[in-house]
């Protein structure tokens, strides 16, 4: 027997919140049942390592993590009174990177007492090395002779679970005391990028550092130009850095 324009209609509304409702409940069961759920609920679920990481899930689990390394730290006088420390440091853990990471700069004079401490917080991307810079160090009348940097807390390193942007230096050039270079982004999104440029002696010790932010966008490019005036003495090679968001 067909059915009536009543019941057509009828139907369709049964049709239109039978679809609704499933929506609903195929969101509630993403929302606690999956992956990302389960990697942060305290047990050991199918496809993890251990406890909520390794396998299926981002967090890399603490017995895999690999220490990062702090290769040097230095301070470079800006002004009288006035530094920039800086560090290079070594990510052991491909693929991975840590948000939020809380280090310490502290500088020594001449008789090893402590001058001052900076304090501050890095993403660390996935990247090989990351340079750290923290500038405007106040030391007031006493000089900095030498610097240590230390990770203030365990790191929590995490696999990147979205894809990190391609970008590259190319171009470099060092002449009269200007570096410059062409930051190309390969990817297709806007991208805000920090830029360190360091210059070292011919003993490979680190003389200056710099660092600036740039905004590149989709598939484009922009130049970037460091001026260190005067040179320190001694600087056979430069090198810039870019570390991409994470």
């Amino acid at each position: 027997m067909a059915l009536t324009w009543r019941g057509r209609r009828q139907l369709m509304y049964y049709i239109v919140g039978g679809v609704a409702a499933a929506l609903v409940a195929y969101f509630i069961y993403q929302a606690l049942f999956t992956t990302q759920a389960s990697c942060r609920n305290g047990v050991q679920d199918e496809g993890e390592q251990r406890v909520d990481c390794g396998g299926v899930c981002s967090l890399v689990c603490k017995e895999d993590v690999r220490p990062a390394v702090v290769l040097w730290a230095r301070a470079f006088e800006q002004d009288d009174g006035e530094y920039t420390a800086a560090a290079y440091i070594q990510n052991n853990n491909p693929g991975a990177g840590a948000r939020k990471a809380g280090y310490t700069f502290q500088l020594f004079d001449e008789k090893n007492e402590l001058v001052v401490e900076q304090r501050g917080t890095i993403d660390i991307p996935p990247s090989p090395i990351v340079p750290i810079l923290h500038t405007g160090i106040d030391t007031g009348t006493r000089d900095a002779v030498r610097t240590l940097f230390a990770f203030t807390d365990d790191l929590r390193w995490e696999r990147a679970t979205e894809e990190i942007p391609t970008l590259r230096i190319q171009n470099q050039r060092f002449v009269d005391g200007k570096l410059s270079g062409t930051l190309k982004n390969e990817s297709r999104q806007n991208v805000r990028a920090q830029v360190t440029a360091v210059l070292f002696d011919g003993a490979g010790v680190a003389r200056a550092a710099s660092k600036t932010t740039l905004n590149v966008p989709a598939r484009g490019e922009e130049y970037v130009i460091f001026t260190f005036s005067p040179v320190p003495p001694g600087v056979t090679r430069a090198e810039l850095t870019v570390l991409p968001p994470f």
